[in-house]
């Protein structure tokens, strides 16, 4: 393979920990910390490629200190001027941790359980390996052509190898199938690595349905999507995608269940939910659809009368959670159970939602949610 002709170095020994192998390699290679390095052992009577990591790098030869003593003369120059040859000068002793081979059976690393013997050549680890192995994509080959594969998102590449050099994709079932959290600094990118995620996952090789919850406005430029060339399938194939801003955002007051309601109020007692229960049965008992809280008090306060303390103690929670909220009203609506939310959501209705919109419980699937957020959710629905 020419890619792994290119030796890099030559190993000189065991490291200090038991993964852990040092090699030696002249000035002229530029190999940063962290770069991916590849040498050859036999397991079991097969060659086999076994990746490691740079770790640490220190020079071990170079031109001596008093040549360097004078910082406005270059130490080239004193060399020259004693007649000191300075080609193959410099020397770094670098020291590796091993990662292991790629077992095309397993579709994962193995530990060869064995460091290289000194004198083993160390080269630099071809990119198109690395685009195979690394992401563990299960490939059945050490050597894939992954912009072949379906149900990948590509996220970038290496810092440590040129631009668009080692492109890492990563499957998209592992990271969708379960809970995924991105944790970074404010303002390190992490909206933009969502961004990549979500159009990664709308692409036609895997057509994923989502729900964004955008409470600071940053994927309003996900519409971009329609109508470009790369989302779009040889089978007519694009990507729908229906932003709700605030403003647009509303929930009609009749179309909440009793359930809906419980979730939303500040722990009612069993009294109050027993008071909420019956009004609220007799009001979607009504043929109005368009009712709102006020109907709902006078209908409790008609059934239990005017000076029930838990009648009172439920205006209170109503008007605050409900009435006083910009997301309910008594006459607009959204149909959300039918336009947005996915059928793995469909089935609890407007309860996890309203969780999340009006924040009586705390958000737990908002990008960067705060408590104060909730009312400026805009919803991302793609499809």
């Amino acid at each position: 393979m020419s890619e792994r002709s290119n030796v890099i170095g030559t190993v000189a020994g065991p490291g200090d920990d038991p993964n852990e192998f040092v090699f030696v390699a002249p000035a002229d290679q530029p190999i940063k910390t962290g770069e991916f390095i590849t040498y050859t052992v036999s397991v079991d009577s097969e060659d086999r490629s076994v990746f490691a990591r740079v770790t640490n790098r220190e020079l071990i030869r170079g031109l001596p200190e008093g040549y360097l003593a004078d910082p406005e003369v270059g130490p080239e120059t004193v060399a020259a001027t004693l007649g000191v040859p300075t080609d193959d000068t410099e020397l770094y002793r670098l020291t590796a941790t091993v990662i292991g081979f790629y077992d095309t059976d397993m579709t994962t690393f193995a530990n060869p359980r064995q460091l290289p013997d000194p004198g083993t050549p160390v080269s630099i680890a071809p990119d198109s390996q690395l685009e195979t192995v690394l992401p563990n994509l299960g490939c059945e080959s050490v050597e894939t052509d992954v912009t072949d594969l379906d149900g990948v998102a590509h996220i970038g590449w290496l810092l440590n190898r040129p631009a668009e050099a080692t492109n890492i994709h990563i499957p998209i079932d592992k990271f969708a199938s379960t809970h995924l959290a991105i944790l970074a600094a404010t303002g390190s990118g992490k909206s933009y690595t969502a961004s990549v995620l979500i159009e990664e996952m709308m692409r036609p090789s895997s057509r994923a349905s989502m729900l964004v919850f955008d409470p600071h406005g940053e994927y309003d430029t996900l519409a971009e999507m329609q109508g470009h060339e790369a989302f779009q399938g040889k089978d007519g194939y694009e990507p729908d995608m229906v932003y709700y801003d605030p403003e647009r955002l509303r929930v009609r007051i009749s179309e909440l269940d009793i359930g809906d309601v419980m979730a939303i109020l500040d722990n009612p007692s069993n009294r109050m939910q027993d008071r909420l229960s019956t009004a609220w049965r007799s009001m979607q008992n009504q043929e109005s659809r368009t009712w709102g809280i006020d109907e709902l008090i006078a209908e409790m306060r008609s059934e239990f009368g005017a000076d029930d303390a838990s009648v009172g103690a439920l205006e209170w929670r109503l008007r605050r959670s409900i009435q006083r909220n910009d997301l309910f009203h008594p006459e607009e609506n959204v149909p959300l159970d039918e336009t947005l939310i996915p059928v793995s959501v469909r089935s609890s209705r407007w309860t996890r939602l309203i969780d999340v919109i009006s924040n009586s419980l705390r958000p737990f699937f908002c990008d960067g949610c705060t408590e104060n957020d909730s009312i400026t959710c805009g919803i991302v629905s793609l499809r």
